[in-house]
């Protein structure tokens, strides 16, 4: 899906931003319950029998990229994003002429469209809810290298060989 994406981007001459969210992890919401015994050097010793509960998603739990992933798909369902249908990482905003494409790879954002001031105004939102890092031209993504010059795209994984 990304060097699809990645072709009409560039087909397109379109900009694209490649974005971090700082401890995506801990982004995500619990949609149940979740206890943990106290750690050894942590217990209270009021209440050693006591366990803690989680509210929201910590690193290791086979839940919390799921969670992150759903809070994040959400937030952009109620600003009237939609889910492609080939690639649930791929979000879609279409407004009259105005696109955004969004490709999520739990912290690895891109976001590309034809309106550069509604991309700016999208990061500012995102990262008025979720800390928003790293905003800046495409050069990696998923361990793969991305430049391109006047004709072509180049994508090449050399740092694995």
């Amino acid at each position: 899906m990304i060097g699809i994406v990645l072709t009409i981007i560039f087909s397109k001459g379109w900009v694209i931003r490649h974005l971090n969210i700082n401890n995506v992890i801990l982004n995500g919401f619990l949609a149940e319950d979740v206890y943990m015994m106290q750690r050894e050097g942590f217990i209270n010793p009021e209440r050693q029998d006591f366990e803690c509960k989680f509210d929201k998603t910590i690193y290791g739990l086979k839940q919390a990229p799921y969670a992150w992933f759903d809070r994040f798909e959400n937030t952009l369902i109620t600003w009237d994003f939609n889910n492609s249908k080939c690639d649930i990482s791929l979000l879609l905003f279409i407004l009259h002429d105005k696109i955004l494409f969004i490709l999520v790879y739990v912290d690895h954002i891109l976001v590309t469209g034809n309106d550069q001031a509604l991309m700016q105004t999208f990061i500012c939102q995102l990262n008025k809810i979720f800390v928003v890092k790293g905003m800046r031209d495409l050069h990696h993504f998923l361990g793969i290298k991305v430049y391109r010059d006047e004709t072509r795209i180049y994508l090449t994984q050399s740092r694995y060989i």
